[in-house]
């Protein structure tokens, strides 16, 4: 098997394979003349490559800005109802802070490619509301303090892209992008952060991104996450394998 990787994002990787001896070359590190001399006689599939990681980046770039505008709305930067929060709810109400809860539907309508959920927690990583509410409903838990995106966003202040992980509230493979939500201030003040703003990422898009291509028989790409999970796969029977690479 000869294997492709290509960088594309802070956790991401593209790999494309076919039955040949193994041979594993990252695009982040020096590459050997043998990986040279095999990539040199492989312009087709390094091409398809190139392309696909362009693509995926641009789908993941533009579901991040999404994210940042919608984190600087009015409706999102308001101070959260915490007296409203309940655990038998598994955050508020669904009449509750209805701004920020429109906010999330209109998202997700908006951009179906792009959004599967929304979800607002707060600084300590308790679920403030989410989106679709059925699913708020379906959580497992409320306590969201664990999850590698909240804690990127809470440790670097920045927009941070997770790992896949089994959402609490689907059961299914689920990767989270998320944005800090700063506070509205006057002009003479300094923001504090109010909450993480978070969306599951469509993996539809992604496996219609990857299956876009027309590849050879012996050909097949699989976007993976930091750690090797399977994102997304060209392989049509094999979108719902969970193997790891």
């Amino acid at each position: 098997m000869l294997l492709f990787s290509i960088l594309i994002g802070i956790t991401l990787l593209l790999v494309v394979s076919s039955p040949l001896s193994t041979l594993a070359v990252n695009q982040t590190t020096s590459i050997s003349n043998q990986a040279k001399s095999v990539i040199a006689n492989s312009n087709r599939t390094d091409n398809k490559l190139i392309l696909l990681s362009d693509l995926i980046k641009n789908r993941i770039d533009k579901a991040a800005a999404i994210l940042e505008l919608t984190s600087r709305l009015p409706e999102t930067r308001g101070p959260p109802q915490m007296k409203l929060f309940s655990p038998a709810s598994k955050g508020i109400p669904e009449n509750a802070d209805l701004a920020k809860r429109q906010t999330g539907r209109e998202i997700l309508s908006k951009y179906p490619d792009e959004f599967v959920s929304f979800l607002f927690l707060t600084p300590n990583g308790t679920v403030y509301l989410l989106e679709p509410f059925t699913r708020q409903q379906n959580l497992s838990t409320y306590d969201l303090s664990h999850r590698d995106y909240f804690k990127g966003v809470v440790q670097t202040n920045h927009t941070f892209l997770g790992n896949v992980i089994t959402s609490v509230s689907s059961g299914r493979n689920q990767i989270q992008l998320a944005v800090p939500v700063f506070s509205l201030v006057e002009s003479n003040q300094t923001a504090s952060q109010i909450g993480v703003l978070s969306s599951g990422l469509n993996f539809k898009t992604f496996n219609e991104i990857l299956q876009s291509l027309n590849l050879r028989s012996n050909e097949r790409i699989v976007l993976l996450d930091s750690n090797g999970t399977k994102i997304a796969d060209s392989d049509t029977k094999q979108i719902s394998s969970l193997h790891s690479f």
